[in-house]
């Protein structure tokens, strides 16, 4: 009798572990995601009060524009039905991407206009930084598919 209740207590405690680790998610808060980007480039790049105030106007509105143009090229895919229908969202898709490589370009022109081309180049990678630190972190605290690892495929010899 004792075994049974200690192990309905235990698969009892297993279970509110689990729950209360995958239950609840945070909700994504754009403005926390702005500050905390905003945070790392400045830490990263060292930027100063002054070039803090010019620079990240400039970079919002280029970031406003970039979601923009990827919620079009989201909405694009529609799922073409005809060979036809298929060219014109390839053509539509490419367009867009030509767009946000021109609003790149013109971030980038107005950027070195309020910062030094070593802190541009250095803001640029320190997105890329955060970028890729996010993705490791939601990786890490976020599986939101647990589905079947590939089979283990014996090295060759």
């Amino acid at each position: 009798m004792n075994r049974l209740v200690v192990f309905i207590c235990g698969c009892f405690i297993a279970v509110c572990t689990f729950a209360q680790q995958f239950g609840e998610r945070a909700k994504f808060d754009p403005e926390q995601f702005k500050v905390y980007l905003h945070e790392f480039i400045a830490k990263e790049v060292r930027l100063t009060e002054k070039e803090q105030e010019l620079f990240f106007p400039i970079f919002d509105a280029c970031k406003e524009q970039e979601r923009v143009l990827f919620a079009k090229q989201k909405r694009m895919w529609k799922k073409p039905q005809t060979e036809n229908d298929c060219r014109e969202a390839i053509k539509a898709y490419d367009e867009i991407d030509l767009k946000l490589k021109q609003l790149q370009t013109n971030y980038h022109k107005k950027a070195l206009k309020v910062l030094s081309p070593s802190k541009v180049l250095k803001v640029i990678r320190a997105e890329e930084k955060f970028r890729s630190e996010m993705f490791r972190h939601m990786a890490r605290h976020f599986r939101p598919w647990q589905g079947p690892t590939p089979p283990h495929r014996p090295m060759k010899k």
